[in-house]
């Protein structure tokens, strides 16, 4: 499904929008399993807004395209 998502970002950004990264909050057992499909931890942990339901997730992001 990451793929999938990872994907469709590429295609609106060539065909519509101007997409560079996705973010995401991951869960805090999950970490592992992002990085290996490219994404890094965000240092500002304010990148990310807080509500009750993910508090205590892990703000990353990939960059969609290198340069």
């Amino acid at each position: 499904m990451v793929d999938f998502i990872i994907g469709l970002a590429v295609t609106l950004n060539s065909e519509y929008l101007g997409i560079q990264y996705l973010l995401l909050c991951a869960d805090p057992k999950s970490v592992g399993f992002y990085k290996k499909l490219g994404f890094q931890k965000i240092s500002n942990m304010e990148a990310i807004p807080r509500e009750l339901w993910n508090q205590p997730c892990v703000p990353m992001s990939i960059k969609l395209f290198k340069g």
